[in-house]
């Protein structure tokens, strides 16, 4: 098996190469240059611009300039954000943290609303519980993010006021106290729960189509004739069978922990990897977006290769070539 996982994860280092390759170009089309936000600062005159953009190669070929950026970049070198003054790595580290918290809490609250809703309107469909389920899925499909993200601020931050509607954390706050820790999870209640709700749409028909499938199945047909007791078909059987297309996604799910969410972190005011992305386009700050954007990309192959091995795992009919 090690030998399987050695070889998937080699394969991810041409599939990188390639990645760094659309990103650096994707970069290059963008309008302007990466030192085009530093006109804004009254302190930089044009002359000291036109001078970092000599000491940094702008000038040199594009091949030159992407072998430049892809060795500072493998050496840990993510270049500097010249809207900020500070290394991308620093604002990267800022940031991770509380993007992760977020995507760990979303995680938790999903997976807890979407099993048993999933595996309950599956064993009972027909019934009323499984007609509100599927009213739930179709209103949250349909129901655009960023109105339910507007409502949910209107409703419990502004007019019940039960939780904070930007930041991630009083900062009149002692770090590492007690008060600070349950602050920074209120701060996380509110944008989590939103989150949460928008994705077990896709989990819950999943898991709910699975089991009612499985329900007709031969090997759950001859359990119960030979007298398994129904709560233990359901357990041993059914849901492990049911589980496996959530389990193909879960690799995405452990590294989305990682990504962020643009839309929830900018409109909640909440300081993760999104909302910096968010902020570096518009500031047309171009090492934070680059290297946002490859980091983004190598959590996507690394969440395929995850979820592969975890499904040979779960399924073992599944083979890895």
């Amino acid at each position: 098996m090690w030998k399987v996982v050695l070889k998937r994860f080699l394969v991810m280092i041409p599939q990188l190469f390639i990645l760094s390759v659309l990103v650096f170009g994707l970069a290059k089309l963008m309008p302007g240059d990466p030192f085009s936000g530093l006109a804004e600062n009254p302190k930089i005159s044009q002359e000291q611009i036109e001078a970092i953009r000599q000491a940094s190669g702008f000038y040199e070929p594009w091949y030159q300039q992407y072998l430049y950026w892809l060795n500072n970049f493998i050496h840990g070198d993510f270049g500097l954000s010249y809207t900020t003054g500070k290394s991308v790595g620093t604002l990267l580290g800022e940031r991770i943290f509380n993007t992760f918290n977020l995507s760990l809490f979303t995680a938790v609250i999903m997976y807890a609303i979407a099993i048993p809703m999933g595996m309950y309107a599956g064993r009972y469909n027909g019934s009323k519980f499984d007609k509100f389920v599927n009213f739930y899925n179709f209103f949250f499909l349909a129901i655009p993010s960023f109105v339910l993200y507007l409502f949910m601020i209107a409703l419990f931050g502004f007019g019940l006021g039960w939780f904070p509607t930007s930041g991630s954390v009083d900062v009149n706050l002692d770090p590492g106290t007690f008060t600070y820790y349950i602050d920074k999870l209120q701060h996380l209640v509110l944008p989590g729960i939103c989150l949460a709700l928008l994705s077990t749409v896709s989990t819950v028909q999943y898991l709910r189509n699975e089991v009612i499938d499985a329900k007709q199945s031969d090997y759950v047909k001859t359990a119960r004739s030979k007298g398994v007791p129904v709560k233990k078909v359901y357990s041993g059987h059914i849901f492990r069978n049911s589980i496996l297309p959530i389990a193909a996604f879960f690799g995405f799910s452990i590294t989305g922990l990682f990504s962020g969410g643009i839309f929830v972190e900018t409109i909640f005011g909440y300081p993760g990897m999104g909302q910096l992305f968010y902020q570096s386009i518009q500031d047309r700050d171009y090492s934070v977006v680059t290297t946002l954007m490859l980091f983004s990309g190598f959590l996507t192959l690394l969440g395929s290769t995850l979820s592969d091995i975890i499904m040979a795992i779960v399924d073992p009919r599944i083979k890895l070539d």
